[in-house]
């Protein structure tokens, strides 16, 4: 990690996936894998992206710095072994 502080990491990782999903809905969208039916079921979650944006915004600013880099690094060492078994 590079000393930054939870919630700058959050936002820059918040940002960074953000421009790169929306950069893809175009190829999805144009490969016909978007399948509207499952959109307008699961549509009903928009209302709790605010819940969890207030939720991840708590927890940012009241764990530890060296207990949140921890944290991240365990989920990414996670993400990786799932990545190369897969």
């Amino acid at each position: 990690m590079q000393n930054i502080a939870p919630a700058v990491f959050v936002a820059t990782s918040v940002l960074f996936f953000t421009v790169v999903n929306w950069i893809k809905v175009p190829y999805y969208y144009q490969a016909g894998l978007f399948d509207f039916a499952i959109l307008a079921q699961v549509v009903w979650l928009a209302p709790l992206v605010p819940l969890g944006v207030w939720v991840g915004k708590r927890l940012a600013m009241r764990v530890d710095r060296a207990l949140y880099e921890r944290i991240i690094l365990v989920l990414l060492a996670i993400s990786g072994v799932l990545l190369l078994t897969r």
